[in-house]
């Protein structure tokens, strides 16, 4: 690996020169694309067929299930060596025939960064992607925005949808990532019904309906409770998911019966743009219109599940300087950023 080497006024070097292979974290998929200054590279687990160079400083395209160290190509990497590295070997279609490169594992360094997104100096978080940083809010754990009091209550405007004021949970753009499961609780009460009457409750995430309970004849006292989990598949302004949720309405202890219904729902794979934040929200739908039909949430909550993979062993950084990165060419321009410990 070599020694940790800080020049005042460099950014602090790891592994002052890595090898790089072409290949995919598996040793065998080809990387159809050259490397540049301020990608994001992550040591190889396997050595590739014909390589020379030692494990332990080989690089590769960060790979999801390595969970291996990463490093930023140094942007003073040279021209000249940029031209070899990345010359394809004429023997394995699209192989870069890879080779030496400056990699900066800390410190202050430019790296690749996804063009369209403001940077503000010492504030935006950057997290990487593919080989590339993009700007996101790292979540993990408990999201913010549950309830902490009941919420204001959903009341008699007949087959009129209304939210659950207070109950509204945000999921900052770009911190989804495949493989998360979001997983949420909600319970309410019916605090007073009309003689015939129905409230139908949903959650939704935007405008996808996640859970819906069924709708029996409410009366006061009633409780109604949604246990639902999403399951991100793909992310990008395209990005999908699945979701599956377990719903009850009616009287706790009381025999199951028209007026007592557990239930259940299923949403297939459904469009989630996880490049734009998004809200998980509930409402409530009355079928009649009376005064005194009312009901209100006393529980909202979600939680985010992630799997730990070799995220946990990329670096994030935050931007040195305050701009608008918009490279339409490449897609990705370098920025100034400091690069940090991974955060877990």
């Amino acid at each position: 690996m070599g020694n940790v080497v800080q020049t005042p006024g460099v950014a602090m070097q790891a592994v002052r020169q890595g090898t790089y292979t072409g290949y995919e974290m598996d040793g065998s998929t080809v990387i159809n694309a050259d490397l540049k200054p301020g990608a994001i590279v992550q040591l190889a687990g396997i050595v590739p067929s014909g390589q020379t160079a030692a494990l332990g400083n080989l690089v590769s395209r960060p790979t999801e299930g390595y969970a291996t160290p990463c490093m930023v190509v140094s942007e003073a990497w040279d021209k000249s060596n940029q031209d070899a590295v990345n010359t394809q070997d004429g023997v394995t279609a699209n192989l870069r025939r890879g080779g030496s490169v400056p990699l900066v594992s800390a410190g202050y360094t430019r790296a690749l960064v996804k063009h369209g997104v403001a940077l503000v100096a010492g504030v935006t978080l950057l997290a990487p992607t593919d080989d590339t940083f993009h700007l996101t809010p790292y979540v993990n754990g408990q999201l913010a925005g549950g309830l902490v009091a009941a919420s204001t209550a959903v009341t008699n405007t007949v087959s009129t949808e209304q939210s659950f004021a207070g109950a509204s949970i945000a999921i900052p753009a770009h911190s989804l990532r495949v493989g998360d499961i979001v997983r949420g609780t909600l319970q309410g009460v019916v605090s007073a019904a009309a003689s015939t009457d129905t409230l139908t409750v949903k959650v939704k995430i935007g405008s996808n309906i996640v859970a819906v309970t069924g709708a029996p004849d409410s009366v006061t006292g009633d409780k109604f409770v949604i246990h639902w989990a999403l399951k991100v598949r793909t992310i990008g302004a395209a990005g999908t998911a699945v979701c599956e949720a377990l719903t009850w309405n009616g009287t706790e202890a009381a025999a199951a019966g028209a007026a007592d219904i557990p239930s259940g729902s299923a949403l297939a794979s459904f469009t989630l743009d996880t490049t734009a934040a998004v809200t998980i929200t509930a409402t409530g739908t009355w079928s009649a219109t009376s005064a005194t039909c009312t009901a209100n949430l006393e529980i909202f909550d979600a939680v985010l599940e992630r799997l730990q993979t070799s995220l946990a062993a990329r670096p994030v950084a935050v931007a040195m300087e305050t701009t608008t990165i918009n490279d339409s060419t490449n897609g990705q321009a370098l920025a100034k950023v400091a690069v940090l410990s991974p955060i877990v």
